[in-house]
């Protein structure tokens, strides 16, 4: 799909791209909105990018974008933004070293937005706007390459057993740089097993902290 306008992927309506040679998706120039379903990679491989992204792409509440089986990343930016009201998962099927790639622009993960994934994250151009963020499927790993700014977003973890490694056995996001923390900063956390006193997890580790999530943002 070639996008030099306006396209309106509605509700009750299904995309599925497969088999192309360098992207599933190209949004040139306009608006690509999407309300309903994108399945990208879902049988065969479609190239560099599940999509390519260069004007304005809206994934509005509703939508659902699953990207897989490319060799590059799941969404690849070019002075554009990448609006997230809805679901996107990349790389469930088949591992994607990288979520997002960047020459400019950026991926705003707003409020109702869950960005699940197992791989990086180019920081200085991903915004947290009220969205969840979800590392893996799960388990998974989560990586931001800079500090990271997660004073308005809900980050949700699960943990699958008492210790073990982290990306493995339990949910991890790294930020490589500071994170930060704030009094919108919320935490879901799972536990799929009989939680043991004095536990402990490195659910998010970073090279510094600012600031603390209170407790009362603390859900089980």
């Amino acid at each position: 799909i070639y996008n030099e306008g306006a396209f309106n992927n509605n509700v009750g309506g299904i995309i599925k791209s497969d088999r192309s040679s360098s992207f599933g998706i190209y949004n040139l120039l306009g608006t690509f909105n999407n309300g309903a379903i994108i399945n990208v990679g879902g049988i065969a491989n479609v190239g560099n990018y599940a999509i390519q992204n260069n004007a304005l792409f809206n994934n509005n509440a509703g939508g659902d974008i699953k990207m897989d089986r490319v060799s590059t990343s799941g969404i690849s930016l070019e002075s554009s933004t990448f609006t997230n009201l809805g679901k996107v998962t990349i790389g469930e099927m088949l591992p994607i070293s990288n979520l997002l790639t960047a020459i400019s622009g950026t991926f705003s993960n707003n409020l109702g937005g869950i960005l699940f994934g197992t791989g990086i994250i180019p920081a200085s151009n991903f915004t947290n706007a009220g969205g969840t963020l979800s590392p893996g499927y799960s388990p998974g790993k989560m990586t931001f390459t800079t500090s990271s700014d997660f004073t308005n977003s809900t980050i949700s973890m699960e943990a699958f057993s008492s210790g073990g490694i982290g990306g493995t056995n339990f949910d991890l996001m790294v930020i490589t740089g500071t994170a930060t923390l704030g009094v919108s900063t919320n935490l879901n956390l799972k536990f799929s097993y009989a939680i043991e006193c004095n536990t402990t997890f490195d659910m998010i580790t970073a090279t510094s902290v600012s600031g603390t999530i209170p407790t009362g943002n603390i859900s089980f």
